[in-house]
């Protein structure tokens, strides 16, 4: 088993390539969120780009932000329906 602690490093941001809802973006900044780690404008993105995603980062880095804004922000891709096979 190996353990080490990685260094510190700034944290980037980034925006969404559209927008988040207004509603959902004014609730975020309630709670003083007032940006977007470039990790979850990335797996947002890639969400409403209906790709499948897979967020692996530290505790507290904002992963469950990335699966829940699509959701809360109406733009969640729908599931395809279509006959059984």
């Amino acid at each position: 088993m190996h353990r080490g602690v990685l260094p510190e490093r700034p944290a980037r941001y980034q925006q969404t390539a559209e927008p988040l809802h207004p509603e959902f973006a004014a609730r975020l900044a309630s709670r003083g969120i007032s940006e977007l780690y470039a990790h979850q404008a990335q797996a947002i993105d890639a969400l409403r780009a209906r790709r499948s995603v897979v967020v692996a980062t530290g505790t507290a880095s904002g992963k469950s932000l990335c699966y829940q804004a699509p959701i809360v922000s109406g733009r969640a891709p729908r599931p395809a329906v279509g006959p059984a096979v």
